[in-house]
């Protein structure tokens, strides 16, 4: 079996929005009757924040980072980051 807990929370104040989505996937279970992949212990992460102009324009940033923690030290984690208006 996969265990994947997830959750999220946002909030605005203003011209501001800002929150993050977080996950995390793990084994667990083991049946011993049935032959399965084995899935990697990974978390994804992805804050956000956001600003919104008088002109209505929107200005975001946010990051969608993943961690492998079964990887190789210093290969562990993927932090790109976007930004978009």
């Amino acid at each position: 079996m996969v265990g994947r807990p997830d959750g999220g929370s946002g909030a605005q104040s203003g011209p501001w929005t800002y929150g993050f989505l977080v996950n995390h996937l793990w084994s667990f279970a083991n049946t011993g009757r049935v032959e399965r992949a084995k899935v990697n212990h990974q978390t994804f992460l992805q804050p956000l924040i956001a600003y919104v102009t008088k002109g209505g324009v929107t200005v975001s940033i946010n990051s969608e980072s993943t961690c492998n923690w079964e990887a190789p030290g210093g290969e562990q984690w993927t932090i790109p980051d976007s930004l978009y208006d």
